[in-house]
């Protein structure tokens, strides 16, 4: 078999990418194929990163070699309880099965050394995909469906098992550049990722419309919402003129004149108790349309303007909507209530966005075109908030989320089902601790025997206050009561990380004198301008004081 060098097939790479067009009876399943990979993004990144290849190469060699399942090989698809059988047999050589999806992942890339001298270029990960899976389909003349499948450029021929192929035969699977084309389609990469220059309409073409496609038409319908609010130029493409604007909305004052938009934004960010990166996506857009609508509605009551509201801005909007002022030993949640079922959504004393849309159309005359939903954000109590107590977690997690406060277990349990429902088993291992237990964990690597694990003595760490716990991976077993084996260094980490943040968690991750991974808290609303420091200090004085950590 002829050895095939990038340099040779260059040209047919760019030549098929420009002819392309995905099959118009396709576009839907591909649809659904790159929805279900943004959907896993957060871990296809965590591989990525530990390989130094690209995210959305290891999700294409996912689809083609695994259906997008992560019980399976990366390697061929076999299933993560054994080594694979079947070519390349006996993968991964070290550790024990059952493995991870990512450490699977990981020896693949590794094996095929498909990231020795990968060019970052569409011809460049295309050689790279062809030859994961090999070169024979070029040598028999037809373009290989693993990467045209589902296209314009593939009809028919495949091998139907290792070394026998049929002309006949129909693959069924999308081709890996054909995910690649709607990826861009779909502005998940960017063109400049491939170093790509123009590419022809017809070669990005438009499904139809998915979920991402309407949280992006949400989206900016919430940024223009928030523009005209604002009162500066309505083009839902913000930029310094829209980001300073809100600064001064949300932070309450102009930002410095030579602020950067990357440290004007995570200000406003840091302000509203999300995620700080400077990227802001739907969650960020959706605690800002909210933050803007109750300053709209405490502007139209005339109460003060400050985008918290507490009981002198509930019983102006109860005025306002119900007719008369609550009574006057009527309990915030009451008072919500009574709001919420005068304007007939969800009564639960517990004001989401559904309720202050409802609010800011009734007070304010118009709809917000907020975003509807904002996972972890609900203002008019003391912070961020999840509602009931969660779905119960293994008999270990949940002696530990025991001693965490009662606003912080539904945080610990819904991050252990939703990294589950991505077939990865956490624990919680770690949750409060006394003073004195934290002074013994911090002696551990200095006067007594141990790896340093903690930089705080007792009152100086998170976790002595009942809001922040510790995760573990466990791998052994698919039932978590059953998986004993701790896996304490690993990639996955940061895509459990990121799975917290999109609950309203901070992640230790993102800590930046003391990284740690396992590591999560839920900050109270009136600490978030402060640092770290402070914030412990006046919890150490609420802890003295009796005062809820929270109020």
């Amino acid at each position: 078999m002829a050895k095939h060098t990038l340099e040779e097939l260059r040209s047919d790479y760019n030549s098929l990418l420009q002819t392309c067009e995905i099959r118009a009876d396709k576009l839907t399943e591909v649809q659904e194929i790159c929805d279900t990979i943004l959907a896993n993004k957060p871990r296809y990144e965590a591989i990525a990163t530990a390989a130094s290849v690209p995210w959305f190469m290891v999700a294409a060699i996912h689809s083609l070699e695994g259906g997008l399942n992560f019980k399976t090989h990366l390697h061929n698809g076999d299933p993560l309880t054994a080594r694979t059988v079947n070519e390349p047999a006996g993968r991964p050589q070290n550790g024990s099965p059952p493995f991870t999806f990512e450490e699977s992942a990981i020896d693949a890339l590794a094996f095929d050394k498909v990231a020795v001298n990968l060019e970052p270029t569409f011809a460049g990960i295309c050689f790279k995909l062809e030859g994961f899976n090999g070169f024979r389909s070029r040598e028999l003349g037809i373009h290989t469906p693993y990467l045209w499948s589902f296209s314009n450029h593939y009809t028919k021929g495949k091998f139907v098992r290792d070394g026998v192929f049929d002309p006949d035969a129909v693959s069924k699977q999308c081709g890996s550049a054909v995910i690649l084309l709607r990826l861009l389609g779909m502005k998940a990469i960017n063109r400049k990722q491939l170093s790509l220059g123009r590419v022809l309409k017809q070669s990005l073409q438009k499904a139809p419309k998915t979920k991402h496609e309407h949280q992006t038409m949400s989206l900016d319908t919430t940024i223009r919402a928030v523009q005209t609010e604002l009162g500066v130029s309505v083009d839902g493409r913000p930029g310094p003129e829209t980001w300073r604007a809100i600064h001064l909305s949300v932070v309450g004052k102009n930002p410095t004149p030579n602020a950067s938009l990357k440290t004007i934004i995570r200000a406003v960010q840091k302000k509203l108790g999300v995620f700080e990166d400077g990227n802001p996506g739907p969650n960020t857009w959706a605690a800002i349309s909210l933050d803007t609508s109750i300053r709209a509605v405490q502007k139209k009551v005339g109460v003060t303007v400050d985008g918290e509201p507490g009981p002198e801005t509930w019983g102006a909007i109860h005025l306002a909507v119900v007719g008369k002022n609550p009574a006057p030993d009527a309990g915030l949640d009451t008072t919500i209530s009574a709001v919420q079922k005068k304007l007939g959504v969800t009564v639960d004393g517990q004001p989401g966005p559904e309720t202050w849309d409802a609010i800011h159309l009734a007070v304010v005359g118009k709809k917000t075109g907020g975003i509807k939903k904002a996972r972890g954000i609900k203002k008019g109590k003391d912070t961020t908030s999840l509602v009931g107590e969660g779905k119960p977690a293994d008999s270990r997690s949940e002696k530990n989320i025991a001693t965490l406060l009662p606003r912080v277990r539904p945080f610990a349990r819904a991050l252990i089902e939703k990294v589950a429902n991505q077939g990865i088993i956490i624990k919680v291992t770690s949750g409060t601790r006394s003073f004195a237990e934290q002074d013994e964990l911090f002696a551990q690597g200095r006067t007594k025997p141990g790896k340093i694990v903690t930089k705080a003595r007792g009152g100086f760490s998170n976790h002595n206050f009942g809001i922040a716990f510790d995760v573990t991976i466990f791998k052994g077993s698919t039932n978590p009561e059953k998986a004993t084996t701790p896996v304490f260094e690993s990639p996955v980490y940061k895509a459990i990380g990121a799975l917290g943040t999109d609950l309203g968690l901070e992640w230790g991750g993102n800590f930046k004198t003391f990284v740690d991974e396992p590591h999560f808290q839920l900050r109270p609303s009136w600490a978030a301008d402060l640092s770290e420091s402070d914030m412990l200090a006046e919890l150490r004085k609420r802890k003295d004081s009796g005062k809820n950590f929270f109020a």
